[in-house]
């Protein structure tokens, strides 16, 4: 019933509207005010829906900079997985410019939020993740047609209806940023537009580059890189070191085989009560919804399980209304879907398309965590070291202040490579100055230094 009610709603607002003509910029996507939020903001924001046929929908949440807004550039963000959101995550998580509170309520402000520097566009894609929908993936199988070509193609298609909404930003500079398996999301949907831009002197997508934290990029070098990471920490045995390079590393990441899954398996056991995103913290588990018992000091040790409270937040009726995500209906929100790996389609490298987006003159930053253990430092410098890139001077120490280390870093012809210090899997999570030190430096051409 729920997926009869929401394909009504999309082919009424298709019929109003028409499919082939997008809507002109004006505030019927503006969010007004958030339920939780005491403070009065100095940026404005938008929030909807962008059909991409009579039965597939994507969700967006645009925030533009406080300042300046009409010079800044646009940022794309994407969340990885696949099957992450990128408001849970990216938006409430990382880099936005609210924090939903333990409470799962009420929202703070981030002092270190990317607006701040740019205009950011956060994406729920594919149709399946967040409040994106469309009726393949309404139960998540087969059928779903899920793949690395399907997500870029998609995105792209997104990227034209968003700009013909917001035309004020056609040819300004656009940049892409995200993790994880954005690794894949991005570099694939780069290279789509740099070949639709071919020939256009002013393309309205004026894409100039991107930034990848701990990124996906070789299904192999990854597996290598991370068996590694886990056994030099000594948080697994050598048999099951052994094991795993021997029957893993060829393996596809996101659909392990059953065997490899089992080792998989076996390596958490061994890990018992560790977090494998950022091997420094506690784990985040469903019981820690239970924060109503919860003191406050154990509250403050759940700050990085900040995804469970947007995913409360982002359940509330009244949320849903201000951010005019109403045609998601009653079903409940995930910041997750794990289910979309068991079907995905994917490269087994995207090395290649860095190679070749290198040669077209794109920036790119991709930068690790050093207490990830998903896609570790180690997996990206193995995959970095594949593309025999020339150096540009010696390995070192980046700083996020005159006498605080951020980390370190190597560049090359090309790219740059920066390990940020005491962050795991989502860097700004745990290392929000850190990331945005970082971020300021990439937009304003500086070195990281």
């Amino acid at each position: 019933m729920q997926k009869i009610a929401a394909f009504l709603l999309a082919f009424l607002s298709l019929s109003l509207f028409g499919f082939a003509r997008d809507i002109p910029a004006n505030n019927d996507h503006q969010i007004h005010s958030l339920p939780g939020l005491s403070v009065t903001l100095n940026f404005t924001q938008y929030s909807g829906y962008v059909p991409l046929s009579p039965t597939k929908s994507l969700f967006y949440w645009f925030i533009e900079s406080p300042t300046s807004s009409g010079e800044k550039p646009l940022i794309l963000w994407l969340n990885g997985g696949p099957g992450a959101s990128s408001v849970a995550l990216g938006l409430f998580h990382e880099v936005g410019p609210f924090h939903v509170n333990t409470d799962g309520s009420t929202l703070t402000l981030s002092p270190y939020a990317w607006n701040n520097e740019a205009n950011i566009l956060y994406l729920e894609s594919p149709a399946g993740i967040g409040f994106s929908y469309s009726d393949l993936t309404e139960v998540i199988d087969e059928d779903s047609k899920l793949s690395d070509s399907a997500a870029a193609e998609d995105a792209y298609q997104f990227l034209i209806h968003w700009f013909n909404r917001y035309p004020q930003y056609k040819g300004r500079k656009f940049y892409m940023a995200g993790e994880s398996y954005a690794g894949h999301y991005i570099p694939q949907l780069s290279q789509l537009i740099v070949a639709r831009n071919k020939g256009i002197s002013n393309p309205d997508i004026n894409l100039q580059g991107f930034l990848l934290g701990n990124p996906a990029l070789d299904d192999v070098l990854d597996h290598k890189g991370q068996f590694e990471f886990w056994w030099n920490l000594g948080l697994i045995s050598d048999s099951l070191y052994s094991a795993l390079k021997t029957t893993c590393l060829n393996h596809s990441y996101i659909r392990p085989t059953l065997e490899c899954k089992a080792l998989w398996d076996k390596g958490r056991t061994e890990m018992d009560f560790t977090d494998t995103y950022q091997v420094s913290v506690t784990p985040c588990q469903e019981d820690t919804l239970k924060w109503k018992s919860l003191d406050d000091s154990r509250r403050k040790q759940l700050e990085h399980c900040q995804h469970y409270f947007a995913a409360m937040y982002l359940n509330r009726e009244d949320v849903r209304k201000a951010i005019h995500a109403e045609a998601f209906g009653t079903r409940q929100w995930k910041a997750y879907r794990h289910e979309m790996r068991l079907v995905w389609e994917s490269v087994p490298s995207t090395l290649p398309i860095i190679k070749e987006l290198i040669a077209a003159g794109l920036k790119m930053w991709i930068y690790s965590g050093n207490n990830d253990g998903i896609i570790p430092p180690t997996s990206t410098r193995y995959s970095l070291g594949s593309l025999n890139l020339k150096q540009k001077g010696d390995w070192h120490a980046w700083h996020v202040t005159h006498s605080t280390v951020g980390g370190w870093c190597q560049e090359y012809e090309g790219l740059t490579f920066a390990v940020v210090n005491g962050a795991g899997h989502e860097v700004p999570v745990l290392r929000h100055e850190a990331s945005y030190a970082m971020l300021k430096r990439f937009l304003n051409n500086q070195p990281l230094d």
